[in-house]
């Protein structure tokens, strides 16, 4: 039942999501917590996207990336194993837990509401390459658009702080992604879940 449900949700239209805020910028802008993702299929495919570092062990990305157990993180050091600890595909998360310490800085995860009009940023690797995309809240969601790819990556305020993860996008130009609130709560709540087995 679990394998059916990852197989309908690979169909998913993959996208990405936003990094930016309308604050002053204390620190460098750290590219090096948003890394890629790949998962390990039967039959010799392969699932991947993008995820995005929320301590030392663990990392966030979208539940339709996820192919499997375990996942193989592009890390700057080396590949680093990493195993599902929690997936919710309903709101389309993933939070995984790495092998080995990652070496590259962690994002945090802001709790506060966004602005009418507060610019983003979607981050992903998709299309050519690692990069963002401009966006903005409007209405309490996120206006933007993102490519192939960019699925797992983060939104992020101009602190990089992440505001949400980029699960897909509209024709009307309307980022998906989890509640702000939701995810802080649910990374929380399952942070410290034994790794499940969910396929190969």
């Amino acid at each position: 039942m679990v394998r059916e449900s990852i197989a309908a949700m690979l169909w998913v239209c993959m996208v990405a999501g936003a990094v930016s805020g309308q604050s002053k910028v204390y620190e460098p802008h750290n590219t090096t917590a948003i890394l890629q993702i790949t998962f390990a299929q039967d039959e010799g495919l392969m699932s991947s996207g993008s995820c995005v570092a929320v301590d030392a062990y663990h990392v966030l990305t979208a539940a339709h990336v996820v192919g499997s157990s375990t996942a193989t993180i592009k890390a700057k050091g080396g590949d680093v194993k990493a195993k599902v600890v929690a997936i919710d595909f309903f709101h389309d998360r993933a939070l995984l837990r790495a092998a080995g310490k990652l070496t590259e800085k962690a994002r945090k995860l802001r709790e506060e509401l966004l602005k009418e009009g507060e610019p983003l940023f979607a981050i992903g690797f998709g299309g050519r390459g690692f990069g963002f995309t401009r966006c903005s809240a409007a209405g309490g969601k996120i206006r933007g658009r993102s490519i192939a790819g960019d699925s797992g990556g983060p939104v992020c305020d101009k602190e990089g702080r992440i505001v949400g993860l980029i699960t897909g996008y509209s024709d009307d130009g309307w980022l998906m992604s989890p509640s702000r609130k939701g995810l802080v709560k649910w990374v929380r709540d399952n942070i410290s879940n034994d790794p499940m087995d969910i396929g190969p």
